[in-house]
């Protein structure tokens, strides 16, 4: 992010870090010791609570401790494994799932999505000025913009520990970032599996994860398409398309 190898830094360039930098630890400083328990905790906390304790899938109430009566409304859960990582994160270093949720992910979600804001920012603009400038806006805008991807909740970035706001804040610009990259280079099996890998992840965040990352690959592939009139990029829809598919498949049976 510091572009050493590049042009000496102007003072217009080091107060605009400086502004960055100040807003960032402003975040990191409340997603560390500021979060707050909101109204998916009874799901997102307790699942994976439930998955330590009794080393199975959603096989117990998360309310009662009962066996579970399985329906069609919690089958989704299944598929969904970002509602157990903290059960992963919180049996490989043996730190509560709570802290693991509403510390280590907070923050660990605000440093990721910088990182994706400035590879972003790297592939709009030429100039480090201008990426500089792109971040800072972004988070004053996360900081100050007063939305959520939940009502009635606000976090600085989202209520970042869930699928849907992991998605929105965090793999929504990177997919666009890759697709388009792989798309600029042309088509490999390489960048294929490349694709395939980004669409495991999309599907297993969030059931909008599935939506989003086929309207994103297929716009960005047909695009492509009309532009060079070459049939090579369409292969990337095989690539992709194979999970979101089976995804889909899954949820309309459960119902």
């Amino acid at each position: 992010i510091l572009d050493m190898k590049s042009a000496r830094w102007t003072k217009y360039e080091v107060i605009i870090l400086v502004v960055f930098l100040a807003l960032f630890v402003y975040q990191l400083y409340y997603a560390f010791f500021y979060s707050r328990t909101y109204m998916a905790d009874d799901g997102y906390v307790a699942f994976s609570s439930t998955a330590l304790a009794d080393n199975y899938i959603n096989q117990t109430d998360f309310h009662t401790g009962n066996l579970l009566v399985h329906n069609a409304e919690w089958y989704n859960r299944i598929v969904q494994s970002f509602n157990y990582f903290p059960a992963f994160l919180s049996f490989i270093s043996g730190i509560n799932v709570s802290i693991i949720s509403h510390t280590v992910l907070y923050t660990w979600i605000v440093i990721l999505a910088y990182a994706v804001y400035y590879i972003f920012a790297d592939l709009i603009f030429d100039r480090r000025d201008n990426k500089l400038i792109f971040i800072s806006l972004v988070a004053a805008l996360f900081i100050w913009g007063y939305h959520s991807h939940y009502s009635l909740t606000f976090r600085l970035l989202g209520p970042n520990d869930s699928g849907k706001a992991v998605l929105a804040v965090v793999l929504a610009p990177f997919m666009l970032t890759v697709i388009y990259q792989s798309l600029k280079t042309g088509y490999c099996r390489l960048l294929g599996l490349q694709v395939l890998f980004l669409s495991i992840d999309a599907c297993a965040l969030t059931l909008g994860g599935i939506y989003t990352f086929a309207a994103l690959l297929c716009g960005m592939v047909i695009l492509t398409f009309l532009r060079t009139k070459s049939a090579k990029p369409l292969l990337y829809l095989l690539w992709g398309g194979f999970v979101p598919l089976l995804f889909a498949i899954l949820y309309l049976s459960y119902r």
